[in-house]
């Protein structure tokens, strides 16, 4: 996969990513240190990257945009160290391979709240439907729709 980390996460994070085979950089490497969140955007959609940031902003430029692309992991809720981030994403990269493998087509975006215990945005999904969730409670899985009351389990943070 192709990654463009943002700058609220670390310049690590790309070297991480790229250690294990994947295609990755960070805004301040390919001088988009003091960019706009829509230069972001626009950079990574040239490039077919998956932004991955801590920015809530994304979802909102990218759902009303009506974008089918950059598809996005937002790490959200908090502080992230390096070692919790790289843990999250471990297990986003492999719930996302599963997701594909197991998919009829792929999907045009998809944006993945990676907060502990928050709701993921199915990627299967399209980004003109970014209210479309699934708690990511341990052992949970339910999903929901615009108007769907959140998952009561209180690690769902919902």
């Amino acid at each position: 996969m192709k990654f463009l980390i943002d700058m609220p996460l670390s310049p690590v994070l790309s070297h991480w990513l790229t250690e294990r085979g994947h295609d990755a950089v960070h805004a301040s490497v390919i001088g988009l240190h003091a960019a706009s969140d829509v230069e972001i955007i626009d950079r990574a959609r040239q490039e077919a990257r998956t932004v991955v940031t801590a920015d809530l902003d994304y979802p909102r430029l990218l759902a009303t945009a009506g974008s089918d692309s950059p598809s996005l992991i937002l790490f959200r809720g908090g502080d992230w160290a390096e070692m919790a981030v790289r843990s999250r994403l471990v297990e986003v990269l492999s719930a996302l391979t599963r997701t594909k493998s197991g998919a009829a087509s792929s999907p045009s975006i998809g944006i993945v709240f990676a907060g502990a215990g928050s709701r993921s945005v199915d990627p299967t999904r399209s980004a003109r439907s970014p209210s479309a969730w699934s708690c990511s409670a341990a052992g949970c899985g339910r999903a929901g729709d615009r108007g769907s009351p959140p998952c009561a389990r209180p690690e769902a943070g919902g």
